[in-house]
């Protein structure tokens, strides 16, 4: 009769789980949510649209995954416009007649993107990109929004910088002659003459590539007979940049050189690749060109890096800015149908208003997204504001130039402020403040490591450490964060200046302390840090980049000398530095922000040394009396079942040995949380309750049947090495 109702019983809940996970599947399959996403997917320029589903698809993915959107998940429909405004055009009345699409992410030029704008817009179809930049496409279309800035917010900022940043008066021009090329020069222009920025040529190229050679071979001609021409700015595509700069160079002309965004993109670097004298000297065509970049993850927020993170693990690549900006821009997307609040079969077309709606009320900082690229909310046209970054060009590696720019709330037109204005400090765009932000290259060169003491976890480093920078940098404000006793920079072991940066090296021998992990102990890895970050200046202020050159007095032997660890027991696995933000939650001690505290950031930059363990000599020692202690208790089992006053001393002496190797692991590691070596305890507490119930069952039957007594004493030699293999096995996955 139990077991009827036992089986009835499990009928049931099985019945009942099935039709919930079938309810839940047919639900997600009835209601997602279609968004599209139109770029030259196919072409010359399919590696941009490629780029464009990178960063698109690792958002989707994440939310997907998550839930979708009050239990929807977001559906992803893939156009190609193959960069024509023809097909464009044809994708875009397909979208716009779908009963299903919300709104389309793209397309990637602003040619094509003002093309199929006036067919979203008659279709009332709301559009977003996070390529194309006319600043017409947003001025003349309410229904299209974009997350990177527009030629106007370009053109003033790399006009500021040229002259502010770089401290330059003149500037020549080669830009191409479309759409793009041409509205940023207009604008350029524009704020050149407001700065005093001497134009003195300009040369406009063909956007046809079989033009393209010749055009720039006649470019280089004319640029060789004019004297001084001032630092260069070049508006074009990435493979229209190879073909410059590769003119130039071929020409033995050497002048400064920056571009916009295209310059970062990754067919540009690598455009180079297969010149013979770029593999003889890596970064001898790019090494010092400047170039604008929407997003930098070096310099950017938290969410940049944990971005790169994700990024980098998916597609085991670094994120372009194309990447990045899409994944913005199908985030914002993603909150936009959340505020909309859009139900299911509900009309398209109120869908899509009420979607536009919920962008356009994204107006100010309390309504942003909190994206990878800043925080994303619009103005009355439709674009964002964010401050851009500026990178340079070193062995191949496009890192941050010395001077950066960011946003500043709050600021008044004091009189420090109006001195910082006149000295470049501070610059204004399109009504805001930009203040600049100074990079300071650091390196650290572990020389020894010693002292390793595991237990309260404290070690003693010794390192060089360096600081590489523009202007002015003190040291002696530098905090480290966890080492021992307070640590302050004085003078530094040597100190001088290079050109246009500074170069201080300090010779540093001190005690830090690190939060071990002991999760996977005897079997665990350690991290021993160094951190540091300045007193009081914040990330807008000051921001630590790894710097990938040595000082001078690093010879090549001293370079290639390896970290010399104190502790035989222990060995150096990986040394890695980075740079992070640290933040702490303060009011600044401003009454105004008594009641709601800001977090403030702080870039910090860190060390890590990752060790592991030598000393298997001393995990023997530990393992051995568990598996000595799982032995006996298995030998209790051929102990005849008449002899039960030796088969409870078995189990008592079993429950002791335990119980003191257990107490002990504790009281050498006093953690908090259970080490993974505790479970091979509680299995041997477990295997302890099975022998002490068997021995107590074959007592009880011992005169009754004898024949039951030795099935279970037979049971319990097959348990018992189960038991002890399954979790054997269940450690060496998890490790």
């Amino acid at each position: 009769m139990k077991k009827a109702i036992f089986i009835h019983l499990t009928i049931i809940f099985i019945s009942l789980g099935t039709f919930l996970l079938v309810r839940q599947t047919i639900l997600v399959k009835e209601t997602p949510l279609h968004i599209a996403v139109a770029g030259p997917m196919s072409g010359h320029y399919m590696a941009k649209g490629k780029e464009m589903l990178k960063g698109i698809n690792l958002y989707l993915n994440k939310i997907n995954k998550a839930g979708g959107i009050n239990g929807r998940k977001i559906k992803l429909r893939i156009f190609d416009d193959k960069n024509e405004i023809k097909t464009a055009k044809k994708t875009a009345l397909e979208i716009s007649r779908s009963d299903d699409i919300l709104i389309v992410l793209g397309h990637y030029f602003s040619e094509i993107s003002i093309a199929v704008g006036k067919i979203y817009k008659k279709g009332r179809v709301p559009a977003i990109t996070g390529s194309a930049t006319a600043r017409s496409l947003t001025t003349e279309n309410d229904w299209y929004f974009r997350t990177v800035p527009n030629n106007v917010f370009q053109g003033n900022f790399i006009a500021n910088y040229i002259n502010k940043g770089l401290k330059k008066n003149s500037v020549s021009v080669i830009f191409i002659k479309d759409s793009f090329g041409l509205d940023f020069l207009g604008h350029f222009e524009n704020f050149a003459v407001d700065l005093g920025l001497e134009i003195k040529k300009k040369w406009g190229f063909d956007p046809d590539r079989k033009k393209l050679d010749d055009e720039m071979k006649k470019i280089t001609e004319e640029l060789k007979s004019v004297n001084d021409p001032g630092i260069l700015l070049f508006v074009g595509g990435s493979y229209d940049g190879v073909k410059l700069i590769s003119s130039l160079k071929k020409s033995g002309i050497n002048y400064s050189l920056i571009g916009v965004d295209t310059l970062t993109e990754p067919s540009f670097y690598n455009g180079f690749n297969e010149y013979p004298l770029e593999q003889e000297t890596p970064g001898y065509y790019t090494d010092g060109i400047y170039a604008i970049s929407s997003f930098l993850v070096d310099i950017a927020g938290k969410n940049a890096y944990d971005f790169r993170e994700e990024f980098f693990e998916l597609y085991n690549e670094e994120p372009s800015w194309i990447a990045a900006f899409y994944y913005d821009a199908v985030q914002t997307v993603a909150e936009a149908i959340k505020r909309a609040d859009i139900q299911d079969k509900e009309d398209i077309e109120d869908a899509r208003r009420k979607i536009r709606a919920a962008l356009a009320g994204m107006y100010n900082l309390e309504k942003a997204v909190d994206g990878i690229t800043g925080h994303i909310y619009f103005d009355k046209n439709g674009d964002v504001n964010n401050p851009l970054a500026v990178g340079v060009y070193k062995k191949q590696k496009f890192i941050p130039a010395f001077s950066q720019y960011d946003i500043i709330s709050g600021a008044k037109g004091t009189a420090d402020t109006i001195r910082m204005v006149l000295n470049g400090n501070i610059i204004l765009i399109n009504g805001k403040m930009l203040k600049e932000t100074q990079v300071v290259y650091t390196g650290i060169h572990i020389n020894e490591v010693s002292g390793v003491d595991i237990k309260n976890a404290h070690y003693t480093a010794d390192f060089y450490l360096w600081f590489r920078f523009q202007g002015k940098f003190k040291a002696s404000d530098i905090e480290f964060i966890n080492a021992l006793k307070p640590l302050k920079l004085d003078q530094p072991m040597t100190e001088k200046s290079e050109g246009e940066f500074s170069i201080q090296l300090y010779h540093i021998k001190a005690d830090f302390r690190s939060d071990f992990d002991f999760h996977n102990f005897p079997f665990d890895h350690q991290v021993l840090r160094i951190c540091f970050r300045h007193a009081f200046r914040e990330n807008s202020s000051l921001i630590f980049i790894h710097d990938l050159l040595k000082p001078p007095e690093f010879s090549d032997k001293k370079n290639n000398e390896k970290t010399r660890f104190g502790d035989m027991k222990w060995s150096i696995d990986e040394i890695s530095l980075y740079k992070d933000i640290i933040s702490n939650v303060s009011t600044l001690g401003i009454p105004d922000r008594f009641n709601s505290p800001r977090p403030i950031n702080y870039s910090r930059f860190n060390a890590e040394i990752r060790i592991k363990r030598n000393d298997f000599t001393t995990v023997f020692k530990r393992i051995l009396p568990i598996f000595i202690g799982l032995l006996g208790l298995y030998l209790i089992y051929f102990i005849p079942s008449d002899q039960h006053i030796l088969r409870v001393l078995g189990v008592m002496f079993a429950f002791i040995a335990n119980t003191f190797c257990h107490l002990k692991f504790l009281s050498d590691l006093p953690v908090e949380y259970i080490m993974i070596i505790e479970y091979v305890f509680f299995m041997g507490y477990a295997l302890i309750m099975l022998s002490l119930l068997i021995s107590v069952s074959t007592l009880m039957l011992q005169k009754g049947n004898r024949d039951k007594t030795v099935r279970i004493m037979l049971a319990g030699k097959i348990i018992h090495p189960l038991i002890v293999l399954t979790t054997g096995l269940w450690i060496a996955y998890i490790l």
